[in-house]
């Protein structure tokens, strides 16, 4: 089952969004073919500790988004720097 961790998460999205997942709302938001018994087996799973996944999620997604972020202004203040510095050397006579 190469679906099950996109099928979780499918699952704590819909139940962040005040859903309660379903075969036919899995089947409504997934982005891909997915079989039944798949989805199933999958929603079984999640039923059993819903709350667990979702705070085992939260306790991670913020670290990797600060890092994210904090890499992404690394690279726009670069790439200000470099402009600041070709608009200084076309106003020079």
């Amino acid at each position: 089952m190469q679906n099950a961790h996109y099928l979780i998460t499918l699952c704590q999205r819909l139940h962040q969004m005040g859903k309660k997942p379903s075969v036919a709302l899995i089947r409504q938001y997934a982005d891909r073919s997915l079989a039944i018994p798949e989805i199933v087996k999958a929603l079984q799973s999640w039923k059993v500790s819903p709350a667990l996944s979702i705070e085992e999620e939260q306790t991670t997604a913020p670290s990797t988004t600060e890092s994210s972020l904090e890499a992404r202004v690394s690279t726009l203040e670069t790439l200000v720097a470099q402009l600041s510095a070709q608009l200084e050397a076309l106003h020079k006579p």
